[in-house]
């Protein structure tokens, strides 16, 4: 049965991903083509990001709650009628700004619940070294597409009718649909009969939501390994924000050139594709990849912005994506540790902090380019030196292995 689950679920996130692409760049590209102002698409992805950050405590609370298969479907239905209105606003011309923001949150909301679900889902169904090398694979998956999904559907967007292109994108929602549907899970969740009566009223379910938010946040101040964890990531974020969206812009514009941008941008995804099947085989070495890691980051920054060889730089970033990819299983780690029962809203409350310092970093980073570039360089490499400092000398981080005992949420500390 797992491993049925295993290849369902993945196939699903694979169909659902390609979906999302394909929904994603048509919105950003016709936007941007028919109003002739690029700095659209920057509001449009900025608003999504912003906008999933704030949706992470209340998704979590809904994937704690209720049955994640059920959250996973519903949310694919919903995109297949979000994609359905869409298809119906094409007898006017796209090019209105707030009308592609709207279909993209609503569409964003449904695909953190589906992202909420399948992470959830893998770590109940899957042991912890299996649940690692499931997050490894579709991440493998996902970045492949990021690169050549994103060339098939410029190619759709280019020869194929609009109506062709809405049929092939509503198709694969179905078919995630039918997967998630055949996924076996032994969990069974049960609402009980005064609860329903709660939910009817709006001032019990306005409780309910400050309670969990409370078991969330509880959980993060008050657990050591969770606050060193959301610590240690905000800080990670600044950089993760800056380095992969904004200095491949800086430094293609210094010569000109799309194609670069284009060159560093594949670089940086063949580089996390390459870190993510080392992370299949050594996975259980969570410390030791996160030091790897911070290493190699540190490596890539300092050749990306003082050796001035176009091969040289996109290399660079390849090593970092490689170097990137190495902290994705004690993300896994952290994840699969957590009670069931408090996983996702938890893991909400953690992304909402976190993925609110990527913005900030973009900020600090350009800033400190704009007056000296050895200024941006020595900012990220604190950062990084601060993650090494941290996963070396913490008591919770340093001998990570999937064996150590799993973090739970005492209910004495909400």
């Amino acid at each position: 049965m797992k491993d049925m689950n295993y290849i369902k679920l993945l196939s699903a996130i694979i169909i659902n991903s390609f979906g999302d692409i394909l929904f994603d760049l048509f919105i950003v590209w016709s936007i941007t083509v028919n109003s002739g102002d690029v700095m659209n698409a920057v509001y449009l992805i900025g608003g999504s990001i912003l906008f999933r950050a704030l949706l992470s405590m209340f998704i979590g609370i809904l994937i704690d709650r209720y049955s994640k298969k059920l959250l996973m479907i519903i949310s694919n239905i919903s995109s297949v009628v979000v994609i359905s209105a869409l298809f119906l606003f094409l007898r006017f011309e796209l090019s209105t700004l707030w009308i592609g923001i709207f279909f993209i949150l609503i569409n964003d909301i449904n695909n953190e619940i589906f992202r909420r679900g399948y992470v959830a889902i893998s770590a109940e169904i899957f042991e912890e070294s299996l649940f690692i090398k499931f997050q490894s694979s579709y991440s493998v998956i996902v970045k492949v597409l990021s690169i050549g999904g994103s060339v098939i559907v410029g190619l759709m967007i280019t020869y194929m009718s609009q109506s062709l292109i809405f049929s092939i994108d509503i198709l694969t929602f179905i078919i995630a649909i039918v997967l998630v549907y055949q996924i076996k899970s032994d969990k069974i969740y049960v609402i009980k009969e005064k609860e329903k009566l709660k939910i009817k009223e709006f001032s019990s379910i306005y409780n309910t939501l400050i309670s969990e938010v409370k078991v969330a946040f509880t959980a993060i101040f008050k657990v050591k390994f969770l606050k060193q964890f959301v610590i240690l990531m905000f800080v990670l974020n600044l950089a993760y924000g800056y380095i992969p969206y904004i200095l491949p812009v800086i430094l293609s514009s210094k010569i000109n050139s799309a194609l670069f941008l284009g060159f560093i941008k594949a670089g940086i995804a063949v580089g996390e594709i390459i870190g993510l099947i080392l992370v299949v085989k050594f996975g259980n070495n969570i410390s030791l990849l996160f030091k790897f890691s911070m290493i190699g980051c540190i490596i890539s920054i300092v050749v990306v912005n003082f050796i001035d060889e176009s091969i040289i730089i996109v290399l660079g970033f390849s090593m970092y994506g490689f170097s990137d990819s190495l902290t994705q299983p004690l993300f896994s780690h952290t994840v699969s540790s957590l009670d069931d029962k408090d996983r996702g809203k938890i893991l909400g409350g953690i992304d909402t902090i976190i993925l609110l310092s990527p913005s900030l970093g973009m900020f600090i980073g350009t800033f400190l380019q704009k007056i000296n570039m050895t200024f941006s360089v020595i900012f990220l490499v604190g950062v990084f030196l601060f993650g090494y400092f941290i996963i070396s000398n913490s008591r919770e981080f340093k001998n990570i292995n999937i064996n150590k005992a799993i973090v739970r949420v005492d209910e004495k500390l909400i």
